[in-house]
């Protein structure tokens, strides 16, 4: 966190702001013996989750009804809307069907007799869309005059998994005394604690370090990296389930 003030202004700034960083802020100006303050609400917003519950209701002829719950992570700002995309278990392909729709629920059309389908739905607000979405939990057939379909008994699965790293750490060369960042991605649920190590030391949490977990990706930014804190860095992820670790080495030049 950095701040600059001019003559007619100031300016506050927060590198790399979370969701953390939203809440009420207080601007304080004195002159000689006069004093004025003004409250400042900040509000950081990401992207939204997937919408959960992804369900077909009803099929009539060559269209189906679809129904989800609103995502449980909204991304702090209000959902503006959602989009579906259908795919032919034929081709594999995912294409889209209904572009936008503020409704939890849509009817899509078109689809081909005989054939069966996918649906998936993300969500979407100011920041952008849902980086996952929500799927149907098995494709749905578009049955023939005449047919009687009855889907096979769903056994929904167990969303326990222990941590492990989807993208491990790499080495990183950085100059002396700018920013640099370290970055990992991990999959676990229920979510993992995060920490960071150089060597045995934890310094999630020591000044002139900045530990960041979202979505998966775990981020620890380097602020003015000097002599000293070159070396071996690990990430640590743990659940009740397990824990998995990555590491890599941080090679420091001097500024040439």
């Amino acid at each position: 966190v950095s701040c600059r003030s001019g003559d007619t202004d100031t300016i506050l700034f927060v590198r790399s702001a979370s969701r953390g960083d939203s809440g009420l802020y207080q601007l304080r100006v004195e002159i000689d013996s006069l004093v004025d303050v003004v409250d400042l609400r900040v509000q950081v917003i990401d992207r939204p989750g997937p919408p959960v519950r992804v369900e077909v209701l009803e099929v009539s002829g060559c269209s189906v009804s679809l129904r989800w719950d609103k995502p449980r992570d909204t991304g702090n700002s209000d959902i503006t809307g959602y989009s579906v995309d259908k795919q032919d278990t034929k081709s594999m392909e995912w294409f889209k069907a209904v572009a936008h729709v503020h409704r939890c629920s849509s009817t899509i059309s078109g689809l081909v007799v005989g054939n069966f389908y996918n649906f998936r739905v993300f969500a979407h607000n100011d920041c952008g869309s849902s980086l996952m979405a929500g799927v149907t939990p098995q494709s749905t057939l578009i049955p023939k005059p005449g047919w009687e379909w009855r889907p096979p008994p769903f056994v929904p699965r167990d969303p326990s998994e222990a941590p492990s790293f989807t993208q491990p750490l790499s080495d990183v060369r950085a100059v002396q005394g700018f920013p640099c960042l370290l970055t990992c991605s991990v999959r676990a649920h229920p979510k993992p604690h995060i920490a960071w190590f150089r060597g045995e030391s934890c310094v999630s949490e020591e000044l002139g370090f900045r530990s960041l977990h979202s979505q998966g990706v775990c981020t620890l930014e380097v602020r003015r990296p000097g002599p000293a804190l070159a070396g071996c860095y690990s990430c640590r992820a743990t659940n009740g389930l397990g824990e998995a670790s990555t590491s890599c080495q941080l090679t420091l030049r001097p500024l040439p």
